[in-house]
């Protein structure tokens, strides 16, 4: 991925998505940073469609924040925050089942004492 100017794309085009040849056996093709990629079992081309974009939108943010950055350092910024969101998304829903399943003995304790 080394070497890929990113000045040379525009914000949009960083990702671009095309239905490819093998479209019907969920086949969806994605070139990122000018790299091609054949996506096949995400038979939803819309869904890959906003994958394709939430990734452009983070790829932009990081690099107009790191402006000058090579782009294989954009690429590894870009994971990083996606995979940091990923993570505290994760770590919130394990506290909210934690809380959940506190409440959840608590209540059935208490219909246990009434019953």
């Amino acid at each position: 991925m080394g070497g890929v100017d990113l000045k040379q794309y525009e914000p949009n085009k960083i990702i671009e998505l095309s239905a490819g040849p093998g479209e019907s056996s969920g086949g969806v093709k994605v070139t990122l940073f000018g790299r091609e990629y054949n996506i096949r079992g995400h038979g939803n081309t819309k869904y890959v469609q906003k994958l394709a974009t939430f990734i452009t939108e983070r790829a932009e943010d990081i690099k107009r924040s790191a402006a000058g950055a090579a782009s294989s350092d954009l690429v590894i910024l870009t994971l990083l925050n996606i995979t940091d969101e990923m993570f505290q998304h994760k770590h919130a829903n394990e506290e909210t089942i934690k809380k959940l399943e506190e409440k959840t003995d608590r209540l059935l304790k208490a219909i246990d004492r009434l019953v």
